[in-house]
């Protein structure tokens, strides 16, 4: 809904614009509904629309994403065992030759 600042209309100052049919016919009926009067579109500002939640929880997702992305990556550790050298394997303290 966008506010129009030039209205011919003494009474009714700022006109808002349908989403749906793009008049300027947006009403408020009642404390927190609006209302269009040329296709009937509402909006009722007092309940979540679930229209918006795709926008709400792409949010939350890029945010956790940043701040995952902010703090650095743990090194993994070596988890192989250290062996003595006579027991490494494909090493021998007496290598014999062959040939």
């Amino acid at each position: 809904m966008t506010f129009t600042p030039d209205s011919p209309h003494p009474q009714h100052p700022h006109h808002l614009e349908c989403p749906r049919c793009g008049m300027h016919t947006v009403v408020m009926h009642g404390e927190n509904k609006y209302v269009c009067l040329n296709c009937n579109w509402q909006r009722d500002l007092n309940r979540i629309q679930l229209d918006d939640f795709p926008i709400v929880l792409a949010a939350i997702v890029t945010t956790l994403i940043l701040l995952l992305s902010m703090f650095p990556r743990q090194p993994e550790p070596n988890l192989s065992p250290i062996l003595p050298e006579d027991e490494r394997p494909g090493e021998s303290l007496n290598p014999t030759r062959v040939g």
